[in-house]
């Protein structure tokens, strides 16, 4: 069987508006990455540890990844940052300009909240969420609608939802915001280059996976061949 990191990348060489044909017609060749970023003020002393490590996990995507792949790495904090969904060849590296702790508090509910509903591209959907808080500042999403719609999005439409939390308390939070437990991992702030790399293995484990075993990893068990987690 063929799977997603063994799939020709001769598609790179076609221009977007074939490349995108493309995916409208093959939707089951595409995957989407969302990389939801904290960049609120509690990370000011982690800025370039995370740009590093998110940075060397873009790199090993675009060089194994899929290549009908989406990315769209947004930063949040009070507010949540434009979407910029890239072809995956075409992402650029995080720099100091493009990510840095100036988003104020954390309004984890309205970032998920606003991922969830404004994706309307068909493929299979991964969302990564970084975080060393908890929720702070949303104004629009409660925790329980985000659980909703994280159970929605994993249940019925197959959503592969991750959950990298920096702080004590993350499992907790990560389970009421809907994310399942075999997803998350949790870490100390100055290990944040272990979770990325543990990242990687999930996401390679994900993508090399027969479907029906991706289905059974998206409920809940790309973190669970992990031999040890990065206890804050």
């Amino acid at each position: 069987m063929t799977n997603c990191l063994s799939e020709s990348r001769h598609t790179n060489t076609w221009d977007a508006t074939r490349q995108q044909a493309y995916r409208e017609q093959h939707p089951e060749h595409v995957v989407i990455f969302h990389m939801l970023l904290d960049a609120s003020g509690s990370m000011a002393g982690h800025e370039a540890q995370l740009r590093a490590a998110c940075n060397r996990y873009l790199q090993w995507l675009q060089a194994h990844g899929p290549s009908m792949s989406l990315v769209d790495v947004r930063c949040f904090g009070s507010t949540l940052e434009a979407s910029n969904v890239r072809p995956l060849g075409a992402m650029a590296p995080l720099t100091s300009e493009t990510y840095s702790a100036t988003y104020g508090g954390t309004a984890l509910c309205d970032a998920l909240g606003t991922i969830g509903t404004e994706s309307p591209q068909r493929g299979q959907h991964i969302l990564v969420l970084f975080t060393d808080g908890d929720e702070n500042d949303s104004q629009h999403w409660s925790v329980g609608q985000v659980h909703t719609l994280l159970t929605t999005l994993q249940e019925e439409s197959g959503w592969l939802c991750v959950f990298l939390g920096a702080f004590p308390d993350a499992l907790p939070v990560a389970a009421e915001l809907g994310f399942k437990e075999g997803n998350c991992f949790t870490f100390a702030s100055e290990r944040i280059p272990e979770a990325f790399e543990a990242l990687r293995r999930a996401t390679e484990r994900y993508l090399t996976a027969p479907a029906q075993q991706r289905r059974l990893l998206a409920q809940g068990g790309v973190f669970l061949e992990e031999k040890t987690v990065c206890q804050p």
